[in-house]
C-alpha cells in the first residue's frame, strides 16, 4: 500500500496541487473581490481533499514577493462566516441533544479562526521588523 501511495497517489496529488495553486494565484488577480467570493466558496472543499497544504507555499510566496497576504484574509473571513452559520444552527436547533454537535463545531471553527488570525498577526509583525 505504501508503494502505491508513493508512486501513484503522491504524483497524482502533486499534479492536483499544482493546478490548485495556479488556479488560486489566478483567482487572486481577479478584480472586484471575485477572488474572495470564489475562494471562500470552494476553500472547504479543497480542505476536505487534503490539498490545502499547498496554500502554505502560496502564503509564503505572497508575503515574500508582495509583503501582503490577501489569501489569509479571504480564508479567515470565510471561516468566520462558517463559524457564524454553525452558531446559528446551534442556537436555532430545538432538540437539546442535537444542539451539542453544532456548538462543538462552532468551538472548533473558532479555534481554527484564532490560529489563522494569529498567523496573520505574526506575519504582519514580522513584516514591520
Amino acid at each position: 500500500m505504501s508503494i502505491l501511495g508513493l508512486f501513484v497517489i503522491g504524483p497524482v496529488f502533486h499534479i492536483v496541487e499544482s493546478y490548485v495553486l495556479n488556479g488560486t494565484e489566478f483567482l487572486l488577480s481577479l478584480p472586484f473581490g471575485l477572488a474572495g467570493l470564489i475562494i471562500g466558496a470552494v476553500h472547504q472543499l479543497i480542505v476536505v481533499t487534503g490539498v490545502h497544504h499547498i496554500f502554505n507555499l502560496l502564503e509564503s510566496q505572497l508575503v515574500s514577493q508582495t509583503g501582503k497576504d490577501p489569501f489569509n484574509a479571504i480564508i479567515t473571513a470565510a471561516m468566520t462566516a462558517q463559524a457564524g452559520a454553525t452558531l446559528a444552527v446551534a442556537v436555532k436547533t430545538n432538540l437539546k441533544n442535537s444542539r451539542l454537535l453544532p456548538s462543538q463545531q462552532h468551538f472548533l471553527q473558532d479555534w481554527v479562526l484564532l490560529s489563522q488570525l494569529s498567523s496573520g498577526l505574526t506575519c504582519a509583525l514580522l513584516n514591520l521588523l
